[in-house]
């Protein structure tokens, strides 16, 4: 069995331009098992999960060039990411609430479902508050069940 390679793309490099500009072809598909696309942020009122900067005609071209890339590897598994180890308190806030919590892992899945992305990575740099850990497990937990699913 093969181990996971992953690789990172950072939605800001994509916004580069000239010698520094990236492209999404450039990604080493026959190397990575994974391509982590970030990285996404949290409504702090609703708990909805949302791309940091949403351009559409620019970003829903970039995603379906990400997506194409499964046509060279069939393999490869397409990850959103949340966090970016400094915003572990905007998560705590919205996992505290049960309608937010909810509402974060709906539209994680619709993400997922609308984009066509293989899961989530969330960017976690604990361990935090104690307090935080039973709303982390009930996250975890909400969030493994409905993959199993998908």
């Amino acid at each position: 069995k093969r181990g996971i390679i992953a690789c990172y793309l950072e939605k800001m490099a994509l916004e580069r331009r000239g010698m520094n500009a990236f492209v999404i072809p450039a990604i080493p598909t026959e190397l990575c098992t994974h391509v982590v696309y970030s990285h996404l942020k949290v409504d702090q009122r609703s708990g909805r999960l949302l791309f940091r900067t949403f351009d559409y005609s620019t970003d829903m071209s970039s995603l379906r060039k990400l997506y194409s890339l499964k046509r060279l590897n069939p393999d490869l598994k397409l990850i959103i990411t949340y966090g970016n180890g400094k915003n572990a308190g905007e998560l705590m806030r919205v996992i505290g609430s049960r309608r937010r919590r909810d509402e974060f892992v709906d539209s994680t899945v619709l993400l997922i479902l609308r984009f066509g992305f293989d899961g989530l990575n969330l960017h976690w740099e604990g361990p935090g508050p104690s307090i935080c850990k039973p709303n982390l497990d009930k996250l975890y937990r909400f969030l493994k069940a409905i993959f199993r699913i998908l």
